[in-house]
């Protein structure tokens, strides 16, 4: 855990992917670490391994995902968030953060699409 800084800042000033830096920082599970690891599945260089990361540690991961996924004024970023709600999110945290966000975004029937979606998977997760 005394490397997560060093590799945060790997992580932040790549413009392209940083596998190896994505994974280390998942197998660590340092919240800051996690949290880098959140912010850089917005760069397309770097989602495939950040999902599979965030992924495995669900429900460390969620509630950063969700301050990412609210942060974010970009249309695309919000609507990868909502997918690893999906994979990773729970009815208690997660259900009233996109039932927010559904209320805020009634313009986007993109996106909502896509809420009602990772709701239905969370709720058929029992989780």
């Amino acid at each position: 855990s005394d490397n997560v800084p060093n590799l945060v800042e790997i992580l932040d000033k790549s413009r392209f992917g940083k596998g190896s830096a994505i994974r280390i920082l998942g197998k660590i599970r340092d919240p800051d670490g996690i949290k880098a690891v959140v912010k850089s599945a917005s760069n397309f260089s770097n989602q495939q391994e950040a999902k599979k990361v965030l992924k495995e540690n669900g429900a460390i991961a969620e509630p950063m995902v969700i301050a990412a996924m609210n942060a974010t004024m970009d249309s695309g970023a919000r609507r990868m968030y909502v997918g690893l709600l999906e994979d990773i999110g729970t009815k208690n945290v997660s259900g009233p953060a996109l039932f927010q966000l559904a209320q805020r975004s009634q313009q986007d029937r993109l996106l909502l699409l896509h809420i009602q979606r990772a709701q239905t998977k969370i709720n058929a997760r029992g989780k």
